[in-house]
């Protein structure tokens, strides 16, 4: 899903009015769009359609959040991978097929990949680890970092704005 949708053409900028919606809806998402547009001051049939273009440009997602925790999976872990050149793109596409991985993400610095994944248990972890995890082939070494509290944990963020954009709209 995330490959597709960063093939879909995306907007040239996102205006003020854009921005509203995003954030009224990051503040609640099941927010219905005759609120959205009483708080935008624009007509439902134009939030529909900004909603929609922001769906289908990948702008924006509309996903329920879980909390692993709350549902069963207790540990969080946050892996670092190193891997052979050229396999890279392979070895994350492997990951990212795995029931417990939630996240992975090609990085520079000491590792090519982070994978986030989830478990219900230690021995789960273990058994992670010694299976598609394990140093050889592909993957030359690991680093797992299991997350023991949050101090933030929110996908809320402003879209900057952009002065010169705006002065064009």
């Amino acid at each position: 899903m995330d490959e597709h949708r960063r093939s879909e053409p995306r907007p040239e900028h996102l205006d003020s009015l854009d921005r509203k919606i995003l954030a009224l809806l990051q503040s609640d998402g099941r927010l219905p769009n005759a609120e959205i547009a009483r708080a935008t001051g624009v007509s439902v049939p134009t939030v529909r359609k900004r909603i929609e273009r922001l769906h289908e440009t990948g702008v924006m997602q509309i996903v329920g959040l879980l909390d692993p925790a709350a549902t069963g999976y207790p540990i969080n872990v946050m892996i670092g991978v190193n891997v052979v050149a050229g396999d890279l793109r392979e070895v994350a596409r492997a990951f990212a097929a795995l029931n417990r991985v939630c996240w992975v993400g090609y990085c520079t610095g000491r590792y090519n990949l982070l994978v986030e994944a989830v478990f219900r248990g230690s021995e789960e972890l273990l058994e992670f680890l010694g299976g598609p995890l394990a140093p050889g082939g592909s993957i030359l070494s690991t680093e797992v970092f299991t997350i023991l509290g949050n101090e933030k944990f929110s996908y809320m963020w402003e879209v900057p704005e952009d002065p010169a954009l705006e002065r064009k709209a």
